[in-house]
């Protein structure tokens, strides 16, 4: 899949900013990321990946 293609159908899935959250955190988490509720970087590891959403928007 080049990159249009995957850029494509992300724009697919996201016609709503629900979907484009739901999409994007699903493609972080494919890539190795944790969802986290809050920033807390005493608790967090250097060299991994975390995100955050609100309100699944």
């Amino acid at each position: 899949m080049t990159q249009i293609e995957a850029l494509l159908g992300f724009f697919g899935e996201a016609v709503t900013p629900f979907n484009a959250v739901a999409a994007m955190s699903r493609r972080l988490h494919d890539a190795g990321f944790e969802e986290v509720e809050r920033f807390d970087p005493a608790a967090m590891t250097d060299s991994r990946g975390y995100y955050m959403t609100h309100q699944c928007s």
